[in-house]
Formats: structure tokens, C-alpha cells, sequence
């Protein structure tokens, strides 16, 4: 019975990938949604070289994780791209299932899916494979929620997710450092949470490796994007303020100033609620995962929209309390 129901879950989770593939390639084949490659890589791609002559420019990772999309878009033009950010759609579906899964205890609603499939809609070329990284980061905190039953975190599995997790965040420089810090988050957890170490096995130093390797590189492309951060305010933009505008600060230009205190005012007085209310029901972790896109949605708007799956396990999670609450007095009636 319980292979049978495992097997049954496999193929949901297969018929999941395949409805959600195959929606957006329809989308992409109708033009009613394209997905289109960005300037940074086509410059690359009009080259005519490939990804590892360019392993030491700035756009190498870039290059690299839209580079089969691009080969799409050549021989298909005009689709070719949108039916490659369709395969980062469904495995993004998939996956935030998993993390939603992580946190709740529970798959997401037809609800919260379908709030996810919409600001996949409403994304750039760039969108979908950079919050397949963000993704990636908060499965592997959903994986590492209770480090008693956890056990050896540093596997090769858990290692090579870290490491995609920063490649494919790099296709935007907010989303890559909001990345780096939960990342980061998680690493600083994994060393507080070792209570044993791991038998030196040929698997676990290979693991290890990975693993140190990620964060070596990691470290080194947050240094080179906030050299190029500094080198875009001041030869570009001219000051800070300039450079927020790019991103939330964009409000500043469509609002005058008691308009605009006025929203961050609710945003605050809203967010000081949800916390207040969802706290006990939330692990702290994702509260400053929530903080850390927030703070990232200053410099742009597809980094800001990387609290839309935290959101969604929010308010999945008030429903609970809610359901629960209703059980409780039908029970006590």
C-alpha cells in the first residue's frame, strides 16, 4: 500500500512538470507569454564563441545558464528561448512545492500555485532561472528546518545544490547577493547545528570539496558585483539614491513624499502584523529569509518579487490557523 501510494505521488509530481511544460510552451507557441534572452548574454552569443571562452568575463554564469536557451532560440527563433525558461518554470513549480512542503507540512493550494504560475507570467527572460536559485536556497533551509533529524547536512547532493543555487541566482546581481546571504544563513546554522563529524569517507571529502568550493565561489562573484555595484553608482548613477531607483525607489518618481510615507507605513504596520500573528506558527528562519528580499527589492523588482514564495507559505500557514481554530470549536460545540 505504501509503495502503491508512493508510486502515485511520483506520478503526480511527473503529471505536475508535464501540465506546467506544456502550458507554457503553449503560451510561448500562441505568443500570448515570451520569454526573451537579455542584452547582456545575446552580446555574448552574437560572438559566436561559447560559454568557456568567456569563463573569465563578469557575464560568464550568466552566459552559461541561458546558453542551451539561446541555442533553442536560434534554431526555433522567436520560441526557442520562452520553451527553455518553460523547463525553469516547472522545475520551479516542482521544487517550491518541496519547500512549501518543508515549512508547512503541507503541499501548496491550488491557490498559492496558482499565484506562483502568474508572477512566473509576469517575469522577464531572466526571472525563472534566477529564483530557481532562490529556490534552491530555500529547499535546502526547508531540508535543514530540525537539525536533530536532519543528520550529516554537508552531502554531495546538498553540496552541488549550493552551488547551483549561486550559479543560476547570478543572471541578476540583487538576486545573487540576497542568495549569498541566506546562503550564508545557512551555513552559520550548519556549524552552530554540528554536533557530530562525519566519517572521513572518500564520499565525504568529495562532498566537502564541493562544498568549499561553493563558497569560495560564491565570495568571489559577491566581491567582483559589489566592485561593479561601486563602479555603476559612481560613473554611472552618481549617487545611491540614483541607484535604488532602479528598483522600489522607482515609487519615489510616481509619488510625491506624504503619499510615499504613507505606504511604507502600511507596509511596516502590515508587516509588524503578519509577525505578530504568525510567529509562533513560523520558524525564524524564514522570517529573515522574508527580511533578506526585502531589503534586496531596493535595487530591483525581479529580487523583490523573491518574497512571493515566502508569502505564499505565510498565507498558507494563517489558513491553517484558521482551519485549526474552526476544528477546535466545532469540536468544543
Amino acid at each position: 500500500m505504501g509503495r502503491r501510494i508512493a508510486i502515485s505521488m511520483q506520478t503526480l509530481r511527473s503529471l505536475q512538470f508535464i501540465l506546467v511544460f506544456s502550458f507554457f510552451c503553449l503560451m510561448a507557441l500562441t505568443e500570448t507569454k515570451v520569454f526573451e534572452p537579455w542584452s547582456q548574454v545575446t552580446v555574448l552569443w552574437d560572438s559566436g564563441w561559447p560559454p568557456l571562452h568567456f569563463i573569465d568575463h563578469f557575464h560568464f554564469e550568466r552566459y552559461l545558464t541561458s546558453y542551451l536557451g539561446l541555442y533553442l532560440e536560434d534554431l526555433y527563433p522567436d520560441i526557442g528561448f520562452s520553451i527553455y525558461i518553460a523547463l525553469f518554470v516547472a522545475i520551479n513549480t516542482g521544487l517550491f512545492r518541496h519547500v512549501h512542503k518543508g515549512f508547512t507540512n503541507s503541499p501548496p493550494s491550488w491557490f498559492a500555485y496558482a499565484i506562483f504560475l502568474l508572477a512566473h507570467l509576469a517575469m522577464n527572460g531572466r526571472g525563472p532561472i534566477g529564483w530557481l536559485g532562490w529556490l534552491l536556497s530555500l529547499y535546502l533551509h526547508a531540508r535543514f528546518i530540525d537539525p536533530d533529524r536532519t543528520g550529516p547536512f554537508l552531502t554531495l547532493k546538498n553540496s552541488c545544490l549550493l552551488l547551483l543555487a549561486f550559479l543560476f541566482s547570478s543572471v541578476s546581481s540583487g538576486v545573487f547577493f540576497v542568495v549569498f546571504m541566506a546562503n550564508a544563513l545557512l551555513v552559520i546554522r550548519i556549524i552552530r547545528a554540528s554536533k557530530r563529524v562525519q566519517n572521513l569517507t572518500p564520499l565525504a571529502i568529495i562532498s566537502r570539496f564541493f562544498y568549499f568550493f561553493a563558497i569560495c565561489y560564491a565570495i568571489y562573484r559577491s566581491a567582483l558585483f559589489a566592485l561593479d555595484a561601486i563602479l555603476k553608482i559612481y560613473l554611472f548613477f552618481g549617487s545611491y539614491t540614483e541607484v535604488i531607483s532602479h528598483g522600489i525607489g522607482l515609487l519615489s518618481k510616481n509619488f510625491d513624499a506624504v503619499t510615499l510615507y504613507m505606504i511604507v507605513t502600511v507596509i511596516l504596520i502590515s508587516f509588524t502584523f503578519l509577525w505578530k500573528l504568525l510567529k509562533a506558527e513560523v520558524t525564524p528562519v524564514l522570517w529573515i529569509l522574508f527580511t533578506f528580499s526585502m531589503v534586496g527589492g531596493a535595487f530591483g523588482f525581479t529580487t523583490l518579487t523573491l518574497n512571493i514564495p515566502i508569502f505564499l507559505i505565510f498565507f498558507s500557514t494563517f489558513l491553517q490557523m484558521i482551519f485549526r481554530g474552526s476544528k477546535l470549536r466545532l469540536l468544543s460545540s
